[in-house]
Formats: C-alpha cells, structure tokens, sequence
C-alpha cells in the first residue's frame, strides 16, 4: 500500500501494533527513490505557498531540509508518537500559529489558530490509538 511507505523502520515498528486492525499492510519490499530536501526543490522551482509533509514517520528530516519557512505548511502527525510532533513544533519559526485536523472529515478542529504548547496539548489529547491527522503551520 504506496499510502503508507516509509523510509524510516522505527516508525514501521511504532505503527505495527495499530496498523494491525487497518488489514492487509505490510512492509516486505524496498525500492530505491531518490531524495531531495525543500532546500533543493526551492532553488529550482522558487519559494512554494504551500508545503505538504507526508513521509510517514520522517517529517523532521524534512523540516531539517528546510531553511526557509513557508506561510503555509502541513505535516502528518500520529497520536502514538507525540515526541515526533513536539520535534518537529521545535523546528518552526515562533512567530508560527497552528491547527489541525484529523482525517475525515477534513475539517479544522479549533476554531482559532494557537500557539505552539497548545497544539501539542491538543494533538496529545486526541482519542484512539496510532489516530492520525495534519497539523497546519502558518506564519502569522
């Protein structure tokens, strides 16, 4: 299932036991795919408006490719690894406003943007386990 490649085995490990009851995924192959940082896709395309991380269980490593902050960006979260949300939190500007959804039905959760210690509280606070979801960054 392509939805759900990663290059990372540590988050394949974390999300094994939720990803159980999902049906028939597993990780048995390995392809090659080239990689490239934000940095890079800048300098050839220009700064973008909108950036969506959804690398599964290796959006920090993104956000490291990453010099310059777009007004707007997405990241995946999962619930069952709240440290990799707090990490990722870290690498953005303080002058960034946040809020997310949880997948389906696509709406925003709060109803106004907050600061960063809020949004971890939110998203540590929501129900179920390996719950996923994207947290929405922008610059005020």
């Amino acid at each position: 299932q392509s939805g759900m490649s990663t290059l990372s085995r540590n988050w394949v490990d974390a999300i094994a036991p939720a990803a159980a009851g999902w049906g028939s995924i597993t990780w048995d192959r390995e392809i090659q795919v080239p990689i490239v940082t934000l940095d890079d896709l800048e300098s050839k395309h220009g700064k973008p408006d909108y950036v969506k991380i959804d690398v599964e269980g290796l959006e920090s490593d993104v956000l490291k490719g990453m010099s310059r902050q777009p007004d707007l960006l997405s990241f995946e979260f999962h619930n069952f690894d709240i440290p990799a949300v707090e990490n990722c939190l870290s690498m953005l500007s303080n002058q960034s406003r946040f809020n997310f959804f949880i997948l389906e039905p696509y709406k925003f959760e709060l109803p106004n943007w907050v600061g960063r210690e809020e949004i971890l509280k939110r998203v540590g606070d929501v129900p179920g386990n390996g719950t996923s979801g994207d947290i929405f960054v922008r610059l005020r």
